[in-house]
């Protein structure tokens, strides 16, 4: 049987595992040393959800191909972008246990505020795991950037560099289609009626609230 070589050793890639160098193992070192605070992990998360609520698709809703209307969306309460004619509140749950807790919630709201439209969705481990991967590549390339502009880098940690900009950008792509399929599982609200729009995908949000 082949000896497992120590996870320290062998770094995850597109090409699949290789062996570290030992300029990679201290990156991946000092890398693991950056954990990101509640406030940095909502940062990121309204950051790509906004990018997600950017689209076309999911910025406009034509009724019934008769007249197009603009959407405005909040997360959680902070709005991102632009008001629009047609207020679409987005709560995010950590867990089960709280998507329960803010479906009810959105519902009780809905019936009060009849001409909002509420979608609620959780996130999940996967999810929490890139979120942390993310925010450790941003800091570790936002701080080799700096030492580069300054030209106290080494050969060695500008070509880790570069890998970790490739890497940023792999998390960023999965991280958005995360939280894609997550926002396409969750469930609308509309005058306290509750929509399960599962199937539908996330450029069908809002016709799951059945107001074609």
């Amino acid at each position: 049987m082949a000896r497992r070589l120590p996870a320290q050793f062998v770094r995850d890639t597109e090409e699949g595992y290789k062996l570290q160098t030992a300029q990679e193992k201290n990156w991946q070192q000092e890398r693991g040393g950056f954990q990101p605070k509640p406030k940095d992990r909502r940062e990121i998360l309204r950051e790509l959800l906004d990018e997600i609520f950017s689209e076309p698709s999911l910025k406009r809703y034509r009724y019934k191909d008769l007249k197009t209307f603009s959407v405005g969306v909040t997360v959680d309460g902070v709005r991102l972008g632009s008001d629009g004619q047609i207020p679409l509140s987005v709560r995010v749950a950590e867990d089960a246990e709280e998507l329960a807790r803010k479906l009810s919630e959105a519902t009780q709201e809905s019936r009060h505020r009849e001409t909002e439209l509420f979608w609620v969705f959780a996130l999940n481990p996967e999810i929490d795991k890139l979120v942390a991967g993310y925010y450790a590549s941003g800091q570790m390339v936002s701080k080799y950037q700096q030492l580069q502009s300054q030209n106290k880098i080494s050969n060695e940690e500008a070509t880790s560099l570069t890998q970790e900009r490739n890497e940023q950008r792999r998390l960023r792509n999965s991280l958005v289609g995360k939280l894609s399929e997550a926002i396409a599982g969750g469930q609308g609200v509309f005058q306290g009626v509750t929509r399960d729009a599962s199937d539908l995908g996330t450029r069908c949000v809002l016709r799951g609230f059945g107001t074609r």
